[in-house]
Order: C-alpha cells, then sequence, then structure tokens
C-alpha cells in the first residue's frame, strides 16, 4: 500500500477546510441528495461526500455500509485530491497503491473508486465527491461527466452557506456597532447638555464657568474621537480586515480614556489615579482596548460615590478598583455565567441597559482575553482584565 501524499499547500489547504466550518457538523439532506444521485448515475452501491482533515478522511454524506470517518493514509481520496479531475480506479487489487489497502482487504472491500476532487473558488481541494464499488468496472463518459457536476454542486451548496454566515456575520456588526454608538455617546452629550442648561439658568457663575465649559468642550472632542474610532473599527469589521495590531503604551491609552470621563467622575466626588507603568506595551487592538477601559471606568464612577478609583497594573493584567458598594457573589457569578448582563442602578439612580459589560464580555472573547473580578459589599470592586 502506498499511503495518500500529503499535497505542497497542505497548511492553507486545512486552514480553507477549517474555514468553513463543516468538520462533524450534523448530517444535512443537501448533501444526502446529492450521494444518492451520484449513486443512481453511477449504480454504486456506496458514495460518500469526504472531507479531508490532517490525519483522518470524514464523511459529510453517504450512502452504502460505511464507517464515518477512516484514518487519512488510507484514503483513497487523499490520493484523489493530488488531480484536478476525476481519479478513477477500475480495479484496485491491480494498483500498486491499493492492492493490500485494508479498505480493499477487509470491509467495505473496494474493488472499484471514481473520485472528483472538491475545490474552492481559491483553488484549494478539502476533499472529493467519490462513488465506490465491491466490483471492478469503469464508468462511461456520462457517468463521469455528471460526477464533475454533482461535485461542483456540492461546493455551490458549501459556499451558499459561507455567504449566508457572513451576512449574517455582517447583520450582526452593524447591529453592535449602532449599540455600542448609541450606548457610548448617550451619556457624555447628557452631561454636557447639563451644564449647558446649568449656565443658562445660572447655577454656573464666575470662575466655575470657564471650567466647566471646557470640561464640557473635552467631552464633546473626546465623543468625536471615539465615534470616529468606533467607525472606524465597523469599517473593519464590516469589509472582513483586521484592525492593526501593534504595541500601545498602556498609560497613554488610559490617560485619553480619563479625559472622556473627568466630567462624569469630579460631579460624583471621586477620584480616579492612572497608576499605570510607562514602560509597558500591550499588543491588541487600540479601540477595543479603549471601548473596555472606558466602559469599565464608567461602570466604576456608577457604583462610587465620593471614593476612590484606581487603574493599575502588573506585566500581564490591568486592573479597574474602586471602593464603592461592591457586588454579592450572586451579582459576581451572573456576570461571568449570562450572556445577557442586567443593568443595575449606580449610587445616584444612573439607569443603563447592562449592554456595556455584555459588549465588554464580547470584545474579550474576540482579542482570546478574560475577566475577573474580586469585589465585597460595601468595600468596592476590581475588575481584572488578563491580556
Amino acid at each position: 500500500m502506498i499511503a495518500a501524499p500529503i499535497p505542497a499547500n497542505e497548511q492553507k489547504r486545512l486552514q480553507e477546510l477549517y474555514n468553513l466550518e463543516l468538520l462533524d457538523s450534523p448530517y444535512e439532506e443537501e448533501f444526502d441528495e446529492i450521494v444518492r444521485i451520484a449513486s443512481k448515475i453511477c449504480n454504486a452501491p456506496m458514495s460518500v461526500v469526504t472531507l479531508l482533515d490532517s490525519q483522518r478522511q470524514w464523511f459529510k454524506a453517504k450512502v452504502g455500509d460505511l464507517a464515518h470517518e477512516t484514518s487519512r493514509d488510507v484514503s483513497f481520496c487523499g490520493h484523489a485530491i493530488m488531480g484536478d479531475g476525476v481519479m478513477e480506479i477500475p480495479d484496485a487489487m491491480d494498483d500498486e497503491r491499493f492492492f493490500d489497502n485494508p479498505l480493499v482487504t477487509d470491509a467495505p472491500k473496494i474493488r472499484f473508486y471514481a473520485g472528483m476532487p472538491l475545490i474552492t473558488q481559491r483553488g484549494y481541494k478539502i476533499g472529493t465527491l467519490c462513488v465506490i464499488d465491491t466490483v471492478p468496472r469503469n464508468l462511461d463518459e456520462g457517468q463521469l461527466e455528471s460526477l464533475e457536476t454533482l461535485a461542483k454542486q456540492v461546493m455551490r451548496i458549501i459556499e451558499l452557506r459561507v455567504r449566508v454566515k457572513e451576512l449574517d456575520e455582517l447583520t450582526n456588526v452593524k447591529n453592535k456597532i449602532i449599540s455600542i454608538i448609541g450606548h457610548d455617546v448617550r451619556n457624555p452629550l447628557a452631561s454636557v447638555k447639563n451644564i449647558l442648561q446649568m449656565k443658562e439658568m445660572g447655577y454656573i457663575k464666575g470662575p466655575d464657568e470657564e471650567k466647566f465649559l471646557k470640561m464640557a468642550s473635552e467631552q464633546v472632542d473626546n465623543t468625536i474621537s471615539m465615534v470616529s474610532n468606533l467607525a472606524e473599527w465597523g469599517r473593519l469589521n464590516l469589509t472582513g480586515h483586521s484592525s492593526e495590531i501593534k504595541p500601545l503604551p498602556l498609560r497613554s491609552i488610559t490617560e485619553e480614556c480619563i479625559k472622556g470621563l473627568a466630567l462624569n467622575i469630579d460631579a460624583k466626588g471621586n477620584t480616579l489615579k492612572n497608576e499605570t507603568t510607562e514602560t509597558i506595551y500591550t499588543k491588541i487592538d487600540e479601540n477595543s482596548l479603549s471601548f473596555i477601559l472606558r466602559n469599565l471606568i464608567t461602570n466604576a464612577n456608577k457604583f462610587t460615590d465620593n471614593g476612590s478609583i484606581v487603574i493599575k497594573n502588573n506585566r500581564q493584567t490591568i486592573s479597574i478598583c474602586d471602593t464603592g458598594i461592591g457586588m454579592t457573589k450572586a451579582q459576581i457569578d451572573s456576570l461571568r455565567t449570562q450572556g445577557q448582563v442586567t443593568s443595575t442602578a449606580g449610587t445616584s439612580n444612573e439607569g443603563g441597559t447592562g449592554l456595556g459589560l455584555m459588549l465588554i464580555k464580547d470584545f474579550l472573547r474576540k482579542i482570546k482575553s478574560e475577566m475577573f473580578i474580586d469585589s465585597e459589599v460595601d468595600k468596592g470592586t476590581c475588575i481584572h482584565i488578563k491580556l
């Protein structure tokens, strides 16, 4: 027996296969119909849609008494993907590659095989559509042509599934962008509106006037910057391009976040200290990190009155700690396990939707990071982000 060879582009071929998310998926009628048609047209008792993994061939659909998968090194399909057209083996006993193959000498006792590679639009061969018989034979010209056509139909079904999934993901990204912008823009603009109303009503006078107007201006500037960043993040997601991941100075990122939140923090009598290290850099998408920090600081302020909020780090962890009302174990468990987050009113009865923390969890999954919570009722909360 000659083991199935490995293509020169094997790593890229496997990545293409894995991106399709078909391996070990349930049987589906669309694929089952094709193998039934292939068996009928080719008068073959067995027909299979095979996907070739690194060490195995797995059957997405099959007709006949066959296992769900076999080792790749004994596969006929592993040989078939080395060509561009149908590989036909009239009698496996007369072929030096297969005469002593366990699939020939034992069940299912293959004697005849014909397999057409399944070729993606980028030219990668992820598997085959094949027909199998236990007696020697040949396919006629019409049967060979039909096998090629049916293999192309398998790929059309696969590609349609990919397009549908991409459309769903685009819709989710659009909805998420709208939610993020709405969530992050509402509070700072409401603060600016309050300042302007207080000025009109005469509550802000003299030396305080310049101070508050400057803070309002900074809020607007930072909100515009934030919206621009989110728009860019959304564009990158919608066009399928990755954000540029480069080393970022952690302290500078946190300082920018603090500027945009200074008014709300001051209004509640809280102090905020940035104790992050000047020399620490982290490799992460900048917009994701800014969103996470901004929302965690906002939450710390929401549940703290006349206290302190500290941002600090060690080598791999960023921590936002407050001296606020803290959380119960049940609340911590809920944040850890639930997909949806229920909002709780802040110490000044601030409202919310719970969207911020839900999106933070989503961002963290995306960058393969984790969030840990230490909290005690009436003593405060520390949220740690491990990068």
